[in-house]
């Protein structure tokens, strides 16, 4: 008798790769007889045994699905007469179902309504009705609304604000929209994304609007704004951070006296006036240079002079954090990148779902990195504040 063994390795490799129906009834086959040891243990005995160990009785099963990378699969659960029965399957399946989830949110995030995401479930090989999908989104929403309406609870010193712009359907039309963004440095030093909202426009009262609505939830200590140029931001700064002071963007300031200047000039024109805003002296004299040649820069200087140096109030190692939005600019950046794939957003709160959802994974990010301003005094930070600012040059 031949007693050569047989080589199955062929055999297997097809039946586990070609035949997607044979690949899922070994699985519920072998999941099958996992649940079944499981009852076992559970109750104390094998079926039919008797036992004095015993501590519950089967009583049948109950089909549950289980969704795979080969499609659905029917499992039999087994049920207990008296207990609840506990499986190791029931809790993986749960884990599927909780990257669904998953999926279904990131789809929401970025503005899906419900009949797509319910579109990219079935494409994952889940069946899903419409109020399972609106459950699921309300819940998402609920996440959203919590990070926007929490409380402020520490001391803000500096606040940067900035808008961007979002085309929005409303009433069967598309208008563009202001995306409002509010980011803060408290006492530790560390960046936090304060609040966002949407507004007509850039109109001192919507500012008003937005910057009372962060007082309402905690916003106190302000000592420094720091904007771009926009007359509503500068406005709605004096009427709501009373002794507060407003620092002009200085690199925005830089764009704007760049608009008055001839293409030809501009560049020459710009390394000058960069030079000039070391100190207000030094952009004195530069004004003085410029004003034959160039009068409406020098009166836009004149225009915002007592407004570009407010942060030398400070210790110089701060400067470079204050004196600009550029940290402000690269987070409204990544939202104007993932909004312009998008287009236009068919409603508000696909908008708000989308922004908010970009300022939650970048809050994320910021709490892993280091400190945004070194703030305390202690000799220790001194030392630090010395090796940044030799650092930045």
């Amino acid at each position: 008798m031949d007693t050569k063994p047989i080589d199955i390795s062929e055999f297997v490799l097809k039946y586990l790769t070609e035949d997607e129906e044979a690949m899922k009834s070994l699985i519920a086959m072998f999941l099958n007889k996992v649940m079944q040891h499981e009852a076992s243990l559970q109750v104390g005995c094998e079926p039919y045994e008797r036992s004095e160990e015993r501590k519950d009785h089967r009583n049948g099963c109950k089909p549950r699905q289980l969704t795979t990378r080969f499609g659905k699969v029917v499992l039999e659960k087994p049920q207990l007469r008296h207990g609840e029965f506990e499986t190791c399957v029931v809790d993986r399946y749960s884990h599927v179902e909780k990257a669904l989830v998953a999926a279904c949110a990131e789809s929401y995030y970025r503005g899906a309504s419900t009949r797509d995401v319910m579109a990219i479930m079935q494409h994952l090989g889940v069946e899903v009705d419409r109020s399972a999908v609106s459950r699921m989104t309300g819940e998402l929403d609920v996440e959203l609304e919590a990070f926007r309406s929490r409380p402020i609870e520490k001391r803000i010193l500096f606040l940067y604000v900035d808008a961007a712009y979002l085309k929005i359907r409303e009433n069967h039309r598309y208008v563009t929209r202001a995306l409002f963004v509010a980011v803060g440095i408290g006492e530790d030093g560390y960046k936090e994304v304060l609040g966002t909202r949407l507004a007509d426009n850039e109109a001192e009262e919507f500012w008003l609007e937005f910057f009372e609505s962060l007082k309402e939830r905690g916003l106190k200590g302000v000592e420094l704004v720091i904007s771009d140029g926009h007359q509503g931001i500068k406005s709605a700064v004096k009427v709501c951070f009373n002794g507060s002071s407003w620092q002009m963007c200085n690199v925005h300031f830089r764009r704007l006296a760049m608009k008055l200047v001839p293409m030809k000039d501009r560049q020459a024109v710009n390394s000058l006036v960069k030079k000039g805003m070391e100190s207000p002296e030094d952009l004195q004299g530069v004004s003085s240079e410029l004003e034959p040649k160039y009068p409406r820069v020098c009166r836009l200087i004149e225009k915002y002079f007592y407004d570009l140096f407010n942060y030398q109030a400070y210790p110089r190692y701060m400067w470079k954090k204050l004196r600009t939005t550029n940290m402000l600019e690269r987070t409204i950046g990544e939202i104007k990148r993932r909004t312009k794939v998008i287009g236009a957003f068919p409603d508000k709160e696909s908008a708000m779902r989308v922004a908010t959802t970009i300022l939650m994974n970048t809050e994320e990010e910021w709490i892993k990195d280091k400190r945004h301003i070194l703030i305390e005094t202690d000799q220790e930070t001194e030392k630090e504040a010395k090796i940044e600012l030799e650092e930045q040059g």
